[in-house]
């Protein structure tokens, strides 16, 4: 499967490959020919003071801790608790063609 973007032919291994990524200097590793990169970029991979860059970090599709209610079906039972933590899919895919799925539900 292939999707046009800016009338390019872009296969959707690559976008695949692209949720698997967490920050620049991965992407930079995976996709960028080091001979192609411009030489003010190449710091763009060495480590930087935290006070002096703040960067962003994927929010990869991983099952992620979501609150959930047990609220009763008959309001005349009570369960505790009242609430709990379950792993549901969370974060973002690298295009707006995919979506976070889960590969194994528990009941």
């Amino acid at each position: 499967m292939e999707f046009t973007y800016l009338s390019l032919q872009v296969p959707m291994d690559f976008y695949r490959q692209l949720n698997n990524i967490t920050d620049i200097s991965e992407f930079i590793d995976k996709f960028i020919d080091p001979q192609s990169l411009d030489p003010k970029w190449e710091n763009l991979k060495r480590p930087v003071e935290r006070a002096a860059v703040v960067r962003a970090k994927a929010a990869n599709c991983i099952p992620e801790n979501s609150v959930v209610d047990l609220t009763p079906l008959n309001p005349k039972n009570n369960y505790f608790p009242r609430c709990t933590r379950v792993k549901r899919c969370g974060g973002c895919c690298s295009t707006q063609w995919m979506s976070c799925q889960p590969t194994k539900i528990e009941i």
